[in-house]
């Protein structure tokens, strides 16, 4: 039995929805939201457990590429090293918004985070320099989530199944954060979204601004965009209060 994940488009903002559905096949996708903030692309996960032949014999295809890229791991340099943890890192977190630490794609992301980090500890990398990255790389994805879930607001109800997810999500991107940032944690995460969620409000209201000579106050058009700006500026009040 396989787990896949499909994404739904919402009206004209391209918004990735993830429903989760079981199938009896061994393919599964990851994907992140789709919309203008999010920081990464849906993806094929590295884990699938599909099999390879060779000479009638059928091999684990997972196991098969998961020493590949452990073996490509080896000959990174500590640039691209720490690239490839900070990615490991971000796309563990948003398994473990629909799966257990003990479910097969997060136990095998975990196992190529550990093989990276190994190499990265190997090759004599800076522990503070990766950290940094790590808290920066969690921080920008935080905001993204916290834009994402500003646009949710205006399309579900509180405890609906997207609103809800992404909550999660932020929940473990912040635990794994602080994790990595354990001084002024709070100030600098305070200051990456707020920005965020700053420049979000500036767009729309540009795009409020050109709207306004094509439709009236009360059209549809208007009250969603307006929707859309209180949402943002609720989220970041949220922020600039524990500032």
């Amino acid at each position: 039995m396989k787990v896949l994940v499909r994404l739904h488009q919402v009206v004209s903002y391209s918004i990735a929805v993830i429903t989760v559905v079981t199938v009896p096949t061994f393919t599964f996708t990851i994907a992140q939201a789709s919309n203008p903030t999010s920081i990464s692309k849906a993806q094929t996960n590295t884990c699938t457990p599909v099999f390879e032949s060779k000479d009638g014999v059928r091999y684990d295809g997972a196991e098969l590429r998961i020493r590949r890229l452990l073996q490509e791991f080896s000959m990174y340099d500590l640039k691209t090293l720490t690239k490839k943890i900070t990615t490991l890192e971000i796309e563990r977190a948003s398994e473990l918004t629909l799966y257990t630490s003990q479910h097969p794609n997060v136990q095998c992301t975990s196992r190529l985070l550990n093989g990276a980090r190994a190499y990265f500890k190997n090759k004599n990398g800076n522990m503070v320099t990766l950290n940094n990255a790590l808290s920066n790389a969690f921080a920008t994805r935080i905001a993204a989530a916290e834009v994402e879930m500003a646009w949710l607001e205006t399309l579900y109800i509180a405890l609906a199944p997207a609103i809800e997810g992404t909550k999660e999500n932020i929940r473990l991107l912040k635990q794994r954060y602080a994790q990595f940032q354990p001084r002024n944690k709070q100030a600098t995460l305070n200051a990456s979204v707020s920005k965020a969620l700053q420049e979000k409000i500036k767009e729309r209201l540009s795009t409020k601004a050109k709207l306004k000579q094509r439709y009236s106050t009360n059209s549809k058009e208007i009250t969603h965009i307006d929707s859309h700006i209180r949402s943002l500026s609720k989220r970041l009040a949220m922020y600039q209060n524990k500032m």
